[in-house]
């Protein structure tokens, strides 16, 4: 027979696990952006060209940046080509927190894309850098003397 200590225990033990499971199973309420790693951005940014999703490619765009045109514009382009990475090279030039990607992909019919993609780690999180961040409202300088 158990003691009521070891029966407390126990039964804490199931609530903490159950809680953790029932957080877990909600979700995130609001889903990640980006990509944990630059390889993980580049293989993102195929598989969504792949599956025409603009969601997918949207949410691969900087936090902030207005990249609607832009992923229209790709998915037109390259999108449901059935690219694959052929060379994939990443270059850090301008520090840890900004790449490059300069990538060969073959697609199904043959053809081959080339494409140099510019990469930026923000909150630890790497984006394609596509769309355009609205510009903060600035008042134009004085030029008169005080």
């Amino acid at each position: 027979m158990r003691s009521r200590a070891t029966r407390r225990l126990a039964l804490a033990a199931a609530a903490a696990l159950l809680s953790v499971l029932a957080t877990a199973c909600t979700g995130d309420p609001a889903p990640k952006t980006g990509a944990g790693s630059e390889r993980a951005a580049v293989d993102t940014y195929l598989t969504a060209l792949n599956a025409q999703d603009a969601k997918a490619l949207s949410a691969l765009a900087p936090p902030g940046n207005d990249a609607k045109a832009e992923v229209d514009e790709r998915i037109g382009r390259l999108g449901g080509r059935e690219l694959t990475i052929g060379q994939l090279d990443l270059k850090h030039e301008f520090g840890p927190d900004v790449a490059s990607a300069h990538l060969t992909a073959q697609a199904q019919d043959g053809t081959t894309h080339n494409e140099i993609l510019g990469l930026t780690r923000t909150d630890g999180r790497w984006y394609i850098t596509m769309g355009q961040h609205p510009a903060p409202h600035k008042t134009p300088a004085e030029t008169k003397r005080p």
